[in-house]
């Protein structure tokens, strides 16, 4: 073969339509040319290449035709993979349209009531997500219907404990935590700062007194400092993380002290760091392997000098880790089970400085995280798993026990942009809930109107707020309300009560939505349907705290709806 009828073969094969980008084959008879300047031929080609009937023109031997043979080929195998992705996104799309119109033709507006109408889409839409939702390596995204169906039903009442007629055992002061065992049994963590610290009240399920214990002390199975929370196993036990002791009591059902597990210490014999922060810093659950799930919400460091005894504190947030804390033996285990997602500006922190212990406030720093920073929530699966949130998107994350990824249930809600009219309200919010400190310490009502007229905020409105599971795994996804704000801590009510804090009570009323343990949406509570459960118990019992206009709770335990369970 002549040199000149190989150039010619190379330019057969060799064109430059994107200038000096090289391109091999006839390309315009083998996967188009260009996206832009034939549409119609581009739209022809790429429908054969999914068809599979792509064939490479033109009759040549030697090393430039298989070469070109090859690599055309190889690009044309490509274009066929791309093609058959995103003719199944295209069907879809076309599918879950289709289902959506029907179910509006069929039922409209009209509300769920009970479980065979509901996840039909969802279901059928899974089937679909599993040939075409492939992120990331072992995850599966589930993209659940964006228009809301509204539960409707009404919650059986089991019984009331606490208000303000309320004698005896039955008289609360400050609940603080709650949890229910596998028999139904409640359980009620009341915490009374003048008189006995920490009371843990077990009640039967026909709402009589079951056994009562814990008070403040020195001793073993006694509280040391503000220890306010309980956890209550499956199994009826109930442990007590205790700052001042450094350990956590372990008590059986009856009340009686079966053990004490010591907090994780380092090699020189220090308490760690995890157990030097107050447990009100801590979030503490139970896992349903046996075991207590944690997180650090709150980091906090406390600086003195010895010769001048001015304090200085900075307070950042904690790690978003999920903890998994084994108590089998006489010191704790902790391992890390999830970590999610940390925005920068989460680890700003907040300074504050005394001109001693005896004065007020000297100065604070208006620095510190935004304003409307997503927050971190998690909840306990059965089986172990953990389901959380991480970012200002309607994305919760389900893994194993190992926190192995599984799923990522997602619903299309777009965030609301935090603009300046956002930021007013916000700050318009904020100052109306410190006017209650100016008659009783204007000091420290001046510094956090400092702060909140100085403060920076987060791009979006986070779109959830909340996140539980009930005792059988079904989520409960609380959203932001529409024109409001995410629940924060109330700097003029949490001095009084701890459990309007760690319980995130007098939230603003919401939408809550329900997802199955199969990660199908059943529906949707509406805002003031119903508030958001403190725990969840066997046979569809969930447990409330009201509290009266004095500030009196009063736990009250419903029973779900069964499509809510």
């Amino acid at each position: 073969m002549e040199l000149k009828e190989k150039k010619a073969i190379v330019r057969e094969y060799v064109q430059i339509p994107f200038g000096r980008i090289p391109v091999i084959g006839r390309i315009e008879e083998i996967f188009c040319i260009s996206f832009v300047r034939w549409p119609v031929r581009t739209m022809v080609v790429f429908l054969a290449v999914v068809l599979g009937s792509v064939k490479v023109v033109g009759e040549t031997d030697g090393v430039v035709h298989w070469v070109a043979m090859g690599v055309a080929g190889g690009i044309a195998l490509f274009f066929k993979c791309m093609g058959i992705v995103l003719l199944c996104r295209f069907l879809y799309l076309v599918v879950t349209k289709a289902i959506k119109k029907d179910e509006e033709e069929r039922h409209g507006d009209e509300p769920v009531t009970g479980v065979s109408r509901r996840g039909s889409s969802s279901a059928t839409a899974l089937s679909v997500l599993a040939l075409v939702a492939l992120p990331a390596v072992g995850q599966q995204v589930v993209e659940l219907p964006v228009t809301d169906r509204f539960f409707e039903g009404e919650f059986e009442e089991v019984m009331r404990i606490g208000g303000r007629e309320a004698t005896g055992w039955a008289a609360l002061a400050d609940v603080t935590s709650v949890g229910f065992d596998a028999n139904g049994q409640l359980f009620i963590g009341d915490f009374a700062a003048a008189s006995g610290g920490l009371r843990i009240v077990v009640v039967e399920t026909d709402g009589t007194l079951a056994s009562e214990f814990g008070r403040r002390g020195g001793g073993p199975g006694e509280f040391r400092g503000a220890t306010t929370q309980m956890i209550s196993l499956r199994d009826g036990r109930v442990v007590v993380p205790d700052n001042g002791h450094a350990a956590h009591h372990v008590f059986g059902r009856d009340g009686r002290l079966e053990r004490m597990v010591r907090f994780p210490r380092d090699g020189g014999g220090q308490v760690a760091a995890r157990a030097a922060e107050t447990v009100r810093d801590r979030v503490w659950m139970a896992d349903r392997r046996g075991a207590l799930l944690s997180r650090v919400v709150r980091l906090t460091e406390v600086t003195m000098d010895s010769t001048t005894l001015s304090v200085a504190a900075t307070e950042t947030e904690g790690p978003r880790d999920v903890e998994r804390v084994w108590l089998g033996d006489d010191q704790a285990r902790h391992e890390t089970v999830v970590s999610g997602w940390t925005p920068p500006e989460a680890g700003r922190g907040r300074s504050l400085e005394m001109g001693d212990l005896f004065n007020v406030v000297a100065e604070a720093s208006a620095d510190g995280p935004p304003a409307l920073l997503p927050k971190f929530l998690f909840a306990a699966l059965p089986g172990g798993g953990i389901a959380y949130s991480d970012s200002s998107a309607y994305a919760i994350h389900v893994v194993g026990a190992d926190g192995g990824a599984e799923l990522v249930l997602r619903r299309g809600l777009v965030p609301r942009q935090a603009n300046q009219r956002v930021q007013e309200k916000y700050r318009q919010w904020r100052l109306k809930r410190l006017k209650e400190l100016d008659g009783e310490d204007a000091d420290i009502a001046a510094l956090l109107r400092g702060r909140v007229e100085q403060m920076s905020f987060y791009e979006e409105v986070p779109l959830l707020d909340g996140l539980r599971a009930t005792w059988d795994g079904t989520l409960w996804v609380l959203r932001t309300p529409e024109n409001d704000f995410p629940w924060e801590a109330d700097e003029t009510a949490s001095v009084l009560s701890f459990g309007r804090d760690l319980l995130q009570l007098d939230r603003a009323p919401a939408a809550i939505d329900v997802i199955d343990v199969d990660g199908r949406y059943v529906g949707t509570f509406p805002a003031g349907a119903t508030a958001m459960p403190v725990a969840f118990g066997p046979g569809g019992l969930a447990a409330f705290v009201e509290l009266d206009e004095l500030d009196v709770p009063t736990v009250v335990v419903r029973r779900l709806p069964t499509e809510a369970r």
